[in-house]
């Protein structure tokens, strides 16, 4: 994967701004005993078949994870406590997707008082994407960030590749922050 690096000019600092998008992990469609399957597009509509030519049925499909095949993978709506890290400190290390804000006294409390935050493994929607979850205190709210990756690996790798000159310069000629933030807030100069 080809990083992409921005420069920028804050004021007297001329700073290098590196992306640290993680890549998702994808898993090849298989059939139900873990056989490969090919998507064939047909005057606008999709077919599957599997490696004979046979057509596969499209709920019947599954992804292969590990070797195995598996059906997708159901939300999140309960984590066992055994499935829960507590972690000292509020600090995150995870490059986050989603934010939530979380109503819960009791757990804002708690992780204020042991100077905690949560970390689990949470699937947000039935799919093949589990992500890596951190329930922590942000500006005194009691925050779920969601992510795949952490920051502190990503750096690494970005490191990595500087050595190895695999990162691009992102090189645009638009409009200006002034104009980008008249048209987002409604305002026509």
């Amino acid at each position: 994967m080809k990083r992409v690096k921005k420069s920028l000019k804050l004021g007297k600092w001329n700073i290098i701004a590196y992306d640290l998008s993680v890549k998702r992990q994808s898993f090849p469609l298989c059939d139900n005993t873990g056989g490969g399957v090919v998507e064939k597009r047909v005057k606008g509509s999709v077919n599957y078949e599997d490696s004979n030519g046979t057509l596969v049925d499209k709920a019947s499909l599954k992804r292969l994870v590990n070797d195995k095949p598996y059906s997708k993978f159901v939300k999140s709506e309960s984590i066992p406590e055994a499935n829960i890290n507590f972690v000292n400190g509020h600090e995150i290390n995870l490059i986050t997707e989603k934010s939530y804000w979380i109503d819960c006294d009791l757990l804002k409390e708690y992780l204020i008082k042991e100077n905690k935050k949560m970390e689990f493994n949470y699937i947000l929607a039935s799919g093949y994407k589990v992500y890596q979850a951190t329930i922590t205190i942000l500006n005194g709210e009691l925050m779920m960030l969601i992510g795949l990756g952490n920051i502190s690996s990503e750096i690494e790798k970005v490191k990595a590749e500087m050595i190895g000159n695999e990162i691009v310069e992102s090189v645009t000629d638009r409009a200006n922050l002034d104009e980008v933030m008249a048209i987002q807030m409604g305002v026509v100069k």
